[in-house]
């Protein structure tokens, strides 16, 4: 199941109505307009520099299909609109399909939380966990805006990490929050260096690939 990216279009001139946004989008109706909190002002702030835009107050929310017209608008017109933002949800990973045939059960972790201090952290261990190096297979690295990713591949891909046995539900979740959204918590194949074969779990990115910058092998 892929995620849904929302976008934050503020109405500031030249692009300064819904009604522009409905035609440019070719919408069905008007898109909603709310007003700016003061969150997505420091963040839009930090990306726009141009001191020729007035400060937004209001804003609509769009799809990325709408997003993506907009941007073509602003570029075929030579219009210069403020950044679009996208809304990153910032609810737990989607555990539904992972393995959950009696605990402790191995996840595949890889990148930051290869480390075990980092692991003992989320957990809220009251020791350094133990960490076992192995493989993942069917998947590859990539890069997106929030961090690294690892999405499925070829049946022959494999990506380097660690592997942490699982003792609980309450466990999971944690690792579910740490996460995020973004995310969800699979079956895989994980192959131990000694050579030993294990069906495990491993969250990986279920948003939409494209876009997301190839990073072969580990990560770093």
């Amino acid at each position: 199941m892929a995620t849904t990216t929302s976008y934050i279009v503020f109405l500031s001139p030249p692009l300064s109505t819904p009604e522009q946004i409905k035609e440019i989008g070719n919408l069905s109706h008007l898109p909603e307009v709310r007003p700016v909190n003061e969150e997505e002002l420091d963040e839009e702030i930090q990306e726009n520099q141009d001191e020729q835009l007035a400060r937004p107050t209001s804003c609509c929310v769009v799809d990325r299909s709408t997003k993506d017209a907009i941007v073509k608008w602003a570029y075929s017109n030579s219009k210069l609109i403020r950044p679009i933002i996208p809304i990153i949800p910032t609810e737990s990973a989607d555990t539904t399909q992972a393995l959950r045939a009696g605990y402790p059960v191995p996840y595949f972790l890889y990148g930051s939380l290869e480390s075990p201090a980092l692991v003992q952290d989320i957990l809220v261990l009251d020791q350094l966990p133990t960490l076992q190096s192995a493989l993942v297979h069917g998947y590859e690295v990539r890069d997106w805006d929030r961090g690294r990713a690892l999405v499925a591949s070829t049946d022959t891909a494999t990506v380097e990490g660690r592997v942490y046995m699982v003792a609980s539900e309450e466990a999971v979740e944690l690792l579910a929050d740490h996460y995020g959204f973004a995310f969800e918590a699979a079956s895989c194949r994980i192959t131990y260096q000694t050579g030993e074969s294990v069906d495990g779990n491993v969250f990986r990115y279920r948003g939409d690939r494209l876009g997301l910058e190839d990073l072969k092998g580990r990560i770093d």
